[in-house]
């Protein structure tokens, strides 16, 4: 697994999913997007965000995404994949990531409406 130990104990530890944006070294709307959301406070406030290049671990890329660039991941603390979300604009992942961080915090809160 590319992610660091750290990664999946600050996951916990701070309560916070887990934003992975796989990159390509021929990606460069996959770069773009990586900064933009790992620059946005309110992303940074609710997820932990860091980039996986997805051609260093291609299993791992395959296992969390549809293999499809630029991508998302959302997972938790222990790995299990949260949310995936598909898309080259930026404002629309960021968009989604916080519609996945409110359905998910309603769920923490037993409020399933």
């Amino acid at each position: 697994m590319p992610l660091e130990p750290r990664v999946f104990e600050d996951s916990k530890f701070y309560g916070k999913p887990i934003a992975i944006t796989f990159t390509s070294k021929n990606c460069d709307q996959c770069e773009t997007a990586f900064q933009e959301i790992s620059n946005d406070q309110d992303i940074k406030k609710r997820f932990i965000v860091v980039k996986v290049r997805a051609d260093d671990d291609l299993p791992y890329f395959v296992s969390l995404t549809r293999g499809i660039l630029p991508c998302v991941s959302v997972i938790d603390h222990e790995g299990g994949l949260l949310s995936l979300i598909e898309s080259s604009n930026p404002g629309f992942v960021k968009e989604k990531l916080m519609l996945t961080y409110e359905r998910l915090d309603k769920l923490v809160k037993g409020d399933y409406s």
